[in-house]
């Protein structure tokens, strides 16, 4: 590892699994910055590779000057304990996790950082470019030095693919949990969200490229649309809401509020789009079940002054526990 002579401004944590194809434009990417590499320390986290993405990572890091160092880990499947790692091991004032399979405009932490400076605040979220994919778009009608989640939207962007002030981070008493398959993001973003009214959005350059890619390794990295068990799927929102139980119980000003648009988003989203995968008559029962629990357990209901008729009728389609109508709803609100 290259040291610094002082502390960098951000530091870049990269999850990397079987990522020879898509590590090259990455770090190319964070090298190209107009903030200068000198400002940036990278962190590569080898999650367990079969190839040789950890020699890779070395070699494009000492080629492209890039300071910053890779880590190898046992492989443990998803994104969570190389974020894990990256937080434990962050020098920046600046934590910004990025996908390996995703790049970075060049002036992303020039502008990120300025304003995050700008209004100190504690979450920066750039400007999504969607590449083969739709990314949050209303979050993004003008840059905001300092906004949180009651006046600004960010309920719509739950991944973590943000810069965070790397002290705020690591307190805000949440770690990534590697037994979630899927939106292992959601319960950091939403702990994150309930505890500061300080989050910056910078909506004049474009910072984060997101790709979807179409061929087969770049699609095992995108979870959304897979099948997963009913239990492994549902885990996100039964930590989420755990996450947001406690911020209600610690008085936090905004949990209420996010606790209320997080079922919102849940009944017109993630929910209709489980009620269109491919399950058997029992995988479906068992997901309309597990809904109504959630529901239940969650109490949906008081909630429902923050719904709209999108997820009003999602909502009462799975209290009816008729799996056609589910289904049917699901359609609806393709």
């Amino acid at each position: 590892m290259a040291f610094f002579s002082r502390t960098p401004d951000v530091t870049i944590g990269i999850p990397a699994y079987n990522a020879e194809e898509y590590l090259p434009k990455c770090l190319e990417s964070i090298a190209a910055q107009t903030a200068g590499a000198k400002r940036i320390e990278t962190i590569v986290v080898d999650d367990g590779s079969t190839d040789s993405t950890a020699e890779l990572a070395d070699q494009l890091l000492k080629d492209l000057r890039l300071y910053g160092t890779v880590v190898s880990i046992p492989n443990s499947g998803t994104p969570a304990e190389p974020r894990n790692t990256v937080l434990d091991r962050a020098n920046g004032r600046w934590t910004y996790f990025v996908d390996v399979d995703d790049y970075l405009g060049a002036q992303a932490i020039e502008s990120m950082t300025a304003l995050g400076k700008e209004g100190q605040a504690d979450v920066v979220v750039g400007k999504y470019v969607g590449v083969n994919r739709g990314v949050p778009k209303v979050m993004f009608r003008e840059t905001l030095s300092r906004t949180d989640a009651h006046r600004t939207p960010l309920i719509d962007s739950l991944n973590v693919l943000k810069m965070y002030r790397t002290a705020f981070a690591r307190d805000i008493g949440y770690r990534f949990n590697p037994t979630l398959r899927m939106a292992e993001d959601h319960p950091f973003a939403l702990s994150a969200y309930a505890r500061t009214d300080r989050v910056a959005v910078q909506a004049d350059v474009d910072c984060y490229y997101w790709v979807r890619h179409s061929s087969e390794s770049g699609a095992q990295t995108h979870l959304t649309g897979h099948v997963l068990p009913v239990d492994e799927f549902y885990a996100y929102m039964f930590e989420s809401f755990a996450v947001l139980d406690r911020a209600v119980e610690e008085d936090l000003p905004l949990a209420g509020f996010l606790r209320d648009r997080y079922w919102h988003r849940l009944l017109s989203f993630d929910l209709p789009t489980e009620m269109r995968r491919k399950r058997g008559t029992e995988g479906r029962r068992h997901s309309i079940r597990t809904a109504r629990h959630l529901i239940s357990a969650e109490q949906a209901r008081e909630s429902s002054a923050e719904f709209n008729l999108k997820s009003k009728s999602m909502l009462r389609a799975l209290e009816l526990d008729d799996p056609t109508m589910a289904e049917f709803v699901g359609q609806l609100l393709k």
